[in-house]
């Protein structure tokens, strides 16, 4: 938005699904306020008789309504949202998680669509921020008409593969190993995927780290210390784009952060090479363990997952052979 604008003139339906310290110090924006005004320009540009979608979860993004001039809906998480329980109150929409359903509501009048942990893209419903990004949808195409009917459809038929969603909570499993890629690269990311996968039933939990040079020192080591916080054994690599930064200082920051967490010296290691930290983390994991991945370039990450995944089926096959013989 800095940088190229918005892009369009106006729109019938605008969505701002939250506010983070990405891109803090960048730009001349600097605070969680400053990241607020500037996505507010999304809502600001809607038709004043379309629809601007707030995550009534994040106080920065729900505190955006004085500046909308269109008709206000929110999604929630939480069906006892304050917000959404006043919104409702006085004759709004919402679309909101109750008992465990995703419902969409006008007032009083609730629609019931479907179980959150039917939704493909949640795993369960275990993936958080894929709830939200379900709810989000679900709210811009239920003001914009769309049947309920076709709304299921769209969330069934939605996985988190790489036809759906590539680069984002893709899965693969080779050998009683599971590997999780995902474009992560910033703390509210990484919480969200290490959440998610601390519910998979795991031995170890390993992950190859790594963060844009460009963000701030302090957000740097934020990153470090989710990650330390979150995973048993850590790979840290380094962009190829250093973005300004000398070899080394984005990896030293991250593993001083891994280590405020209470991460142990030999818990971690610092292999700039993406592909070769990942080859080094596919290596030495073992049956039972979850190496989850945050990349840079997606494409050699799924080249070696997918060259263990096939040198490890071929072994597999060859041993049941010889057993069958």
């Amino acid at each position: 938005l800095i940088r190229a604008g918005l892009g369009y003139d106006y729109s019938d339906v605008g969505v701002i699904t939250n506010i983070s310290t990405d891109h803090l110090g960048m730009d001349g924006v600097e605070t969680l306020e400053d990241m607020a005004k500037i996505k507010s320009l999304i809502g600001e540009t809607v038709n004043p008789k379309g629809y601007t979608i707030l995550n009534a979860d994040d106080r920065y993004v729900a505190g955006l309504v004085s500046r909308m001039r269109s008709r206000i809906v929110f999604f929630s998480t939480a069906g006892d949202n304050i917000m959404v329980k006043r919104h409702l109150g006085a004759g709004g929409t919402a679309v909101f998680v109750k008992n465990k359903t995703v419902v969409a509501a006008c007032g009083n009048k609730l629609s019931k669509l479907l179980p959150v942990k039917s939704i493909p893209c949640t795993f369960h419903g275990i993936a958080q921020h894929n709830v939200e990004n379900a709810l989000a949808a679900v709210a811009a195409c239920w003001v914009l008409g769309v049947s309920p009917d076709i709304i299921r459809d769209g969330l069934l038929g939605f996985s988190a593969g790489l036809i759906h969603n590539p680069g984002r909570m893709n899965i693969w499993e080779a050998g009683g190993i599971k590997f999780v890629v995902d474009y992560g690269h910033n703390a509210a990311g990484y919480k969200y995927v290490i959440n998610a996968v601390q519910k998979f039933k795991h031995r170890r939990l390993i992950g190859v780290i790594g963060v844009p040079g460009d963000r701030q020192d302090e957000r740097i080591s934020e990153v470090g210390k989710i990650a330390g916080a979150g995973f048993q054994r850590i790979f840290i690599k380094e962009d190829t784009d250093l973005r300004g930064r000398e070899p080394g200082t984005t990896a030293g920051l991250l593993k001083q952060g891994a280590l405020a967490s209470g991460l142990q010296e030999e818990q971690i290691k610092i292999i700039p090479s993406e592909p070769e930290a990942v080859r080094a983390a596919v290596g030495e994991a073992v049956p039972g363990d979850v190496v989850v991945i945050f990349y840079e370039k997606i494409g050699p990450v799924i080249d070696i997952i997918n060259e263990y995944c096939h040198d490890t089926r071929q072994k597999e096959e060859k041993i049941s052979g010889k057993s069958a013989g």
